[in-house]
């Protein structure tokens, strides 16, 4: 009885399987000093890379840390903007009645706004100034 082919093929598997691994590994080889220098660039970016991102991970977590404070002082400035934006408010209002006015208290507050504290006596309120 003959023997198929696809057995005698089989037969010889491994040993077609070891030549193919010896090209291979010599086409690696050649290919490893052929672009020797690139796989050395290729490893001095891969650390520039590495410790750029250690940098930036370092970063993060700083900033990750102060989030709170920074979360606080925004809070803090929307709480005192908001008083400057009342008292703006308040002074608008005085300034726009004060220029209504044209009374007594109109042509008195200038006056009444340049005497120094001490000078606010029972003398001065009597005085009708």
């Amino acid at each position: 009885m003959p023997i198929p082919r696809s057995l005698e093929r089989l037969s010889k598997e491994p040993e077609l399987l070891r030549a193919d691994q010896e090209h291979i590994r010599r086409q690696i080889e050649d290919t490893t000093v052929e672009k020797y220098r690139a796989f050395l660039t290729t490893a001095q970016c891969l650390a520039d890379l590495r410790q750029q991102l250690q940098a930036a991970t370092g970063s993060l977590d700083a900033l990750v840390k102060d989030l709170p404070k920074l979360q606080a002082a925004t809070e803090q400035f929307k709480q005192d903007a908001a008083a400057a934006n009342a008292k703006r408010a308040d002074n608008r209002l005085l300034y726009s009645e004060y220029n209504r006015t044209s009374g007594a208290v109109g042509r008195c507050l200038p006056a009444l706004l340049s005497v120094p504290a001490g000078a606010w006596g029972l003398d001065f309120c009597r005085s009708g100034v």
